[in-house]
């Protein structure tokens, strides 16, 4: 159930690290660049001693289910924290484990965005339990998982702060979460990119709407935020109506039984990709009938 994209570009993003010393990525253009201009995922380096050691997709797929299983730990400890109570704890860690998007989101190809879960499952954590270390190495590394991290790095920032009156630590990470993201998607990305700018962005793709998934918001990042600030009736009206987002959102809250907007506060983190699947062209991002495929495939 899979194809050169998504698995096989990430195993010749690997080979490419041990024979040629990056990245590698040839599938999408016609020359050889970085990976890191389609997706910031500096995480994939953690791939290559085992690579090495083993060249096969299946420490992608093993490192994936179990990314997304081991979360349902800092789950259950963060329940039993706020509930008091084992009993709840464990229901709420079985309704993370069987939600449809996380079954989705493992079953359906791989993703290296998939191990930001147990880490932003740690920062709430480390948020309810005043553990600043620990807090901030799970959002240093979510920076290093995708480039829309830093939005997420920016709202675990503001919830801390909320939740614990500490106004410079909420501070230092807004400022280095709006700093990353800006960094990574005007800098680091186009310059590794072949188009030299975010190549989803970048208007260079045809009609292939995987690449083309943000060119209705502008060809570059400042026309991007200019569309999202000076036209949002516009953006509204194209992802409610259009892109079906509205409906996308009931999906999302379904398995919670509309609980989480009890404290909307905690949906901070949350910004970096729903923006990311609420404003794609691409409705794979929204979707959860991969799943459903999956599963018709397999019986």
């Amino acid at each position: 159930m899979t194809t050169i994209g998504d698995l096989g570009c990430y195993d010749q993003a690997l080979w490419g690290v041990l024979h040629k010393g990056f990245l590698l990525n040839s599938s999408l253009f016609s020359q050889s660049f970085n990976w890191l201009g389609i997706h910031f995922n500096p995480v994939l380096y953690l791939f290559v001693p085992f690579y090495y050691f083993l060249p096969t997709v299946n420490w992608f797929i093993f490192a994936q289910t179990a990314a997304l299983s081991i979360a349902a730990l800092p789950i259950f400890s963060l329940a039993r924290q706020v509930t008091s109570s084992e009993k709840q704890a464990l229901l709420w860690s079985v309704i993370y484990l069987f939600n449809p998007f996380v079954l989705s989101a493992d079953a359906w190809d791989f993703h290296p965005v998939n191990f930001a879960v147990p880490f932003m499952a740690l920062s709430f954590l480390a948020i309810e339990q005043q553990s600043l270390g620990l807090f901030t190495f799970a959002n240093l590394t979510l920076l290093l998982c995708q480039e829309q991290f830093g939005l997420a790095v920016a709202g675990f920032g503001l919830l801390y702060g909320l939740k614990n009156q500490e106004k410079q630590v909420s501070c230092i990470f807004i400022v280095m979460g709006i700093i990353s993201i800006l960094f990574i998607l005007a800098v680091v990305m186009p310059s590794l990119s072949p188009t030299k700018q975010h190549v989803m962005l970048g208007g260079h793709s045809g009609e292939n709407i995987h690449l083309n998934r943000y060119n209705w918001l502008g060809y570059s990042l400042k026309a991007v935020i200019n569309t999202l600030i000076f036209s949002p009736l516009h953006v509204f009206k194209t992802v409610v109506f259009e892109f079906q987002g509205m409906r996308y959102l009931i999906l999302l809250s379904f398995p919670f039984l509309l609980t989480e907007f009890a404290a909307p506060s905690f949906m901070l983190p949350m910004i970096a990709d729903l923006l990311a699947n609420m404003l794609s062209a691409n409705p794979m991002q929204r979707n959860i009938s991969n799943l459903a495929k999956v599963f018709r495939c397999k019986i």
